[in-house]
């Protein structure tokens, strides 16, 4: 369930938006195994399907909180985690 907008999402229905989110990511060449990918969004259904498509990609997930402020993200994230996106 999601906290703020109280959107729910069975166990199948999440499997399945991983899975095509999954294959989307490799097929479009965003995603190779053993890719740092930081992922800048809100606590939210959309984070766990792409945070879980992405490592069933083969990828490394660097969460960010929007929180932070450019410099920090930038500094801490980027130049530290070598993401690609």
């Amino acid at each position: 369930m999601d906290g703020v907008t109280g959107r729910e999402v069975s166990y199948a229905d999440l499997e399945t938006m991983v899975a095509k989110v999954s294959s989307s990511l490799v097929r479009l060449g965003l995603v190779k195994k053993g890719s740092t990918l930081t992922m800048f969004c809100l606590n939210s259904i959309e984070f766990v399907i792409f945070y879980l498509a992405a490592t069933v990609a083969g990828a490394i997930v660097s969460p960010v909180s929007p929180a932070y402020t450019v410099r920090t993200w930038l500094i801490t994230f980027l130049f530290n985690t070598q993401a690609l996106l």
